[in-house]
């Protein structure tokens, strides 16, 4: 399913909110994980950018949706800060980092632009 996706010219939260609007997220971890993979994979073959394998993808993918929950979550009481979310992604590209610019782009945009499920961006 994922792999009829064509995530060029997007960027990794772009590309997520693309896919997590087309589907209902699974509840079950493995699943979830499986989704990740092959999401991973996809827009690391359409979108390599600064990434050096899809398993950075995947990490990257997984950090901007621990950020997404974080920036919008209303139980969530203390916020992370720009800081921590670049010290949290040090070395996850093959051991590389990230472009701090990179990051505070994907920062930005999550504070500011809430990923959404399925079920979410269909309310009005």
């Amino acid at each position: 399913f994922v792999m009829r996706f064509d995530f060029s010219g997007l960027s990794l939260p772009d590309a997520l909110r693309l896919l997590f609007a087309a589907l209902t997220v699974p509840g079950e971890a493995q699943k979830v994980d499986r989704l990740m993979q092959a999401f991973a994979q996809r827009y690391y073959r359409d979108e390599p950018g600064h990434f050096k394998s899809a398993d950075a993808v995947y990490v990257m993918a997984f950090s901007v949706m621990m950020l997404n929950t974080d920036q919008h979550n209303p139980s969530m009481r203390n916020r992370m800060t720009l800081e921590q979310f670049v010290k949290n992604n040090r070395r996850i590209n093959d051991g590389a980092d990230m472009p701090r610019e990179y990051l505070e782009a994907i920062f930005e945009d999550v504070r500011r632009n809430e990923l959404k499920a399925y079920e979410a961006a269909a309310e009005p």
